[in-house]
């Protein structure tokens, strides 16, 4: 057994672990980061072929005001060496032979969504749209004030209460219980109320970029959510080097504070045990090697957890993974491409007349990198990323020749309809294509059945019975996207910072039990 003692370990350096690792290194803790890959940022990596860097799934940044959760976690920690581009041209959607530009600002975007979905002669269409999105982008505005006012919406203790009940924040508080009923009522009502609901296009429009943020449709999706989901490309960057450069921020100033990382560390047992009449967790990885801590911090899924757990930890799991039924994971295309052409934005959304073959959404997200970013690709090429949704479970258990026959099916149809969209593509010099399914992201991220993107925000599952982020009478913490569901890295970095609100003591404070347990 190992006599190495640390105050926190945690499992998983994806963006959340390694955001609260970051902050309690900062306070002066004693953190060890375990991580199954030999790289950190999990679904938000990378990976190099030559002289082209990939981002292995999320591509995308938004929230980073400094109200917002990545921008709270910029801020917080002063974060160096980040290059990010505000997209005025969040992205261009191309739907039925029209090509849409979600600008990022509120007013042009009203403009060109009246434009593409509202006949020119309707007065009163072109009003209720407006109205529409305004409504949204109010929503969206308070949410994130509210949020930043309560780091702690999901309270594990007398203190988080106490936090959400103070006086100081009583008018806030009476504020958002105006949006109570907004986090019960599907979307869907909201476009019934401003007669939209019966715009086919539209309603089509707005499900699938409801699926990339909210992971739901407008019957589903609880309206506040979605106008979160809505708004999230009023505030979208392109991340200069790749997504993982924020990763890489964040791992560089763990390391910084005495922070350690062990890569290629895959846990595989938790277990409690009991050292000076005290509860301390003991955790195993596959490679044989043994950790001890009073607290474990997990970046883990609930159903990973439920795995590697024992006793009455297990038990506390178990009926939450049994809830949630998630079962979404992505298929992705890579392929670096020759091309100097301006396509307005990085970002391309291209929604398909049909389901794409083996997913379960009839669009898909392209990202291609920008012309001057050369840590990408070298002069004149870019790199292309394009992920769609799909079921993790259909790609598990094919054998290896119905397994390539089905990759190569959709990435065919994925090409047919890009090239449809931008037939200069089609011709333009290309290298290293490749695809990915839920089979390589549990392969490489260790995530059960390769799910990814987080828990579906959905009025079936209201935010109190989501899983709270400690596990009770526990040391035993929880960050990541299935603890509050959603918007991608915006949503794993408020569970870290929520978390840190929970756990926050005095800088530069080492526990005397940390220092005693490892005297020689």
């Amino acid at each position: 057994m190992s006599d190495e003692f640390h105050d926190y370990i945690i499992i998983g350096a994806g963006l959340a672990g390694l955001a609260i690792a970051a902050l309690l290194a900062r306070d002066g803790y004693r953190v060890k980061l375990l991580e199954a890959h030999t790289v950190s940022g999990g679904c938000a990596s990378y990976f190099k072929r030559k002289d082209f860097i990939f981002d292995v799934g999320a591509t995308t940044l938004s929230g980073l005001q400094s109200s917002q959760p990545l921008g709270k976690l910029i801020k917080e920690l002063d974060l160096q060496n980040l290059n990010f581009k505000k997209m005025d041209i969040a992205m261009k959607i191309f739907q039925n032979g029209k090509t849409i530009n979600r600008y990022a600002d509120i007013e042009l975007w009203i403009e060109e969504v009246i434009k593409q979905f509202c006949s020119d002669k309707d007065l009163e269409e072109a009003d209720n749209m407006k109205k529409f999105w305004l409504k949204l982008h109010n929503m969206e505005q308070d949410a994130w004030s509210l949020l930043e006012l309560h780091p702690n919406l999901l309270p594990v203790n007398f203190k988080d209460l106490l936090q959400i009940i103070s006086p100081h924040k009583l008018i806030a508080n009476l504020q958002a219980l105006a949006y109570v009923p907004s986090l019960f009522t599907a979307l869907e009502k909201s476009l019934k109320d401003s007669n939209l609901s019966h715009k086919e296009d539209f309603i089509e429009f707005i499900n699938e970029q409801l699926i990339i943020s909210t992971q739901s449709h407008v019957d589903k999706s609880p309206e506040l959510m979605g106008a979160l989901g809505l708004n999230y490309a009023s505030d979208m960057y392109y991340p200069y080097g790749g997504i993982h450069t924020l990763s890489k921020a964040l791992e560089e100033k763990f390391l910084e504070h005495g922070g350690e990382i062990i890569f290629k560390s895959e846990v595989n047992s938790i277990e409690s045990i009991e050292m000076d009449k005290e509860k301390i967790y003991f955790l195993k990885d596959k490679q044989g090697r043994e950790f001890l801590t009073e607290n474990v911090i997990s970046n883990l899924p609930v159903w990973n957890m439920l795995k590697i757990s024992h006793d009455t930890v297990h038990d506390f799991f178990k009926p939450y993974a049994d809830k949630f039924t998630y079962n979404t994971s992505a298929f992705m295309l890579y392929f670096a491409v020759k091309t100097d052409e301006d396509f307005g934005t990085s970002y391309l959304q291209m929604i398909c007349p049909e389901i794409i073959p083996n997913c379960s959404s009839k669009s898909f997200f392209v990202t291609i990198s920008q012309i001057d970013d050369e840590a990408k690709a070298s002069q004149g090429w870019r790199t292309v990323t394009i992920s769609s949704h799909t079921d993790a479970d259909f790609w598990l258990n094919l054998n290896t020749e119905t397994y390539k026959q089905k990759k190569n099916e959709t990435q065919n149809y994925i090409f047919q309809e890009l090239f449809k969209n931008i037939p200069s593509l089609q011709q333009a010099e290309k290298e290293f294509i490749s695809s990915s399914s839920s089979k390589s992201f549990e392969f490489f991220t260790k995530r059960k059945n390769g799910l990814v993107g987080g828990l579906p925000h959905s009025i079936d599952q209201p935010f109190y019975t989501l899983m709270p982020k400690k596990v009770p009478k526990e040391n035993i913490y929880m960050v990541g996207d299935t603890v509050f569901p959603g918007q991608g890295l915006v949503a794993t970095a408020y569970s870290a910072l929520s978390l840190y609100a929970t756990l926050k003591l005095p800088p530069l404070v080492v526990s005397q039990k940390s220092l005693r347990k490892n005297d020689p």
